[in-house]
Parts: structure tokens; C-alpha cells; sequence
């Protein structure tokens, strides 16, 4: 009976807390590495405070993080176990079962489900939150999805016009949907904001797509200078 009162005076503190205070929780579950804990207070907080979009983007980044985490100790374990167990089927080419495949090997596919969902409501409360929208479209990006990108990253670019990163992947879509002149033309953009290897060899890339190799020298010259090795790959 005492041990039922205690739990239930445990549960009576934690529902008087503070939308602050249990924020707080969760950044010191997640500082200690207790996540599901960090997630259960950060879904308590957002029940007590729905509206706020900075509480909802900072909830995304955390599963957002949490989900790259697992994903990759997944892809690491699975790979052990190949090594381990070389006469062992591992090979799934629908990508459902290749991700049931990696949740039992601790891939937590729910985290990536949610921090989505979080930044949906960060841009719901706050339309303008140009982080959010870039998450949200460096996801489709990375998912090949890149029509959808294409549209995410022109809205972000009328939100944060002096991100180059933003016009990097813009004008990466662009190529990988055949659309090289737009690519050319963003891309230069961002090589303008940023003159990095990464934007030079892409822009290159663009060019010879078109078969402008004037453009194509003069971008392995800048990678050379650069002291680059993304200038031997333009010619492979």
C-alpha cells in the first residue's frame, strides 16, 4: 500500500510540473543519454505548451539526431553480422523489409517518424521558421525524393536568402532531375556566397552535363588551387 502511495506521489510531482521544468528534464535525460526518458518529457511539455514552435523544432532536432544515431549502429551491427555470418541471406531489396531488417537491429524508425511530424508543427505555429523547412527538405533530398526537395528548398530559399547551403541542394535536385541549366544557374549562386571544392566540382559537373568544357577546365583550375582531389573525379 505504501509503495502504491509513493508511485502514485511520484506521478502527482511530475504533473505539476512546468512546461520549463520539464524542458529541462529532457535536455538532462538527453545530456545523459537516456532518450526515451528525454522523449517522454519533451511530450509532456508539448502538451502543456502546443502552440510553440520553438518547443516543437527543438523536440524534431533531438529524434531527428536520435534517429541518425540508430540508424547507423543499426547499419554497423547488420554489417557485423554479415562479416559474422557470410553464408547467412542478408540481402532485402524492398526497402521495407531492408528497414524491418534494420529495426530489429536497433534502428528506431519511430524517432525519424516523429522529429517529421515536429517540424510539420514547428511550421505550423510559425510559418517562417526557415530551419524546420530546411530539415524537412534535406530529408527529401537525402531520400532521393528530389521534385518534392526542389519545392521545399525554393520556399526556403524566399525565407533565408543568404543560406548557400540552401541553393547547394537546390541546384543538386536541379541536376539529378536533368534541369542542368536551372543547376547551372543556382549553383553559381551559391559558389557566389560560398566558394567551396564541393560547390566548384558540382558546378562542373552541370557543365559537363552540358558539354560547356570551358567551364568543366575552368572548375577543375579552381579545385586545383584549391588543392582539391574533386578535380581528378570530374573527368571519371
Amino acid at each position: 500500500m505504501a509503495l502504491a502511495f509513493i508511485g502514485h506521489g511520484c506521478e502527482r510531482r511530475d504533473i505539476t510540473l512546468t512546461a520549463d521544468q520539464l524542458i529541462a528534464r529532457g535536455q538532462q535525460f538527453n545530456a545523459e543519454g537516456k532518450v526515451d526518458k528525454a522523449v517522454e518529457s519533451y511530450r509532456k511539455a508539448i502538451l502543456l505548451r502546443p502552440d510553440s514552435s520553438a518547443l516543437h523544432f527543438e523536440f524534431g532536432v533531438l529524434l531527428y539526431a536520435e534517429y541518425l544515431k540508430s540508424y547507423d549502429k543499426a547499419q554497423m551491427k547488420l554489417l557485423a553480422d554479415v562479416i559474422r555470418r557470410p553464408n547467412k541471406d542478408f540481402s532485402k531489396n524492398d526497402i521495407s523489409k531492408r528497414e524491418g531488417l534494420l529495426v530489429r537491429y536497433g534502428y528506431r524508425k519511430e524517432y525519424y517518424i516523429s522529429a517529421k511530424e515536429e517540424f510539420s508543427e514547428t511550421l505550423k505555429y510559425n510559418p517562417s521558421h526557415w530551419e524546420a523547412r530546411y530539415y524537412i527538405a534535406a530529408d527529401l533530398f537525402k531520400k532521393q525524393k528530389y521534385e518534392q526537395a526542389i519545392v521545399e528548398f525554393n520556399e526556403l530559399n524566399q525565407l533565408k536568402p543568404d543560406y548557400a547551403n540552401n541553393f547547394t541542394f537546390l541546384g543538386e535536385a536541379y541536376l539529378n532531375t536533368g534541369k542542368y541549366q536551372l543547376a547551372i544557374n543556382t549553383l553559381e549562386k551559391a559558389s557566389d556566397m560560398n566558394p567551396s571544392a564541393q560547390h566548384y566540382y558540382v558546378l562542373g559537373l552541370a557543365y559537363r552535363k552540358t558539354g560547356n568544357w570551358k567551364k568543366v577546365y575552368e572548375m577543375v583550375g579552381k579545385l586545383k588551387e584549391m588543392n582539391s582531389d574533386f578535380h581528378n573525379d570530374l573527368f571519371n
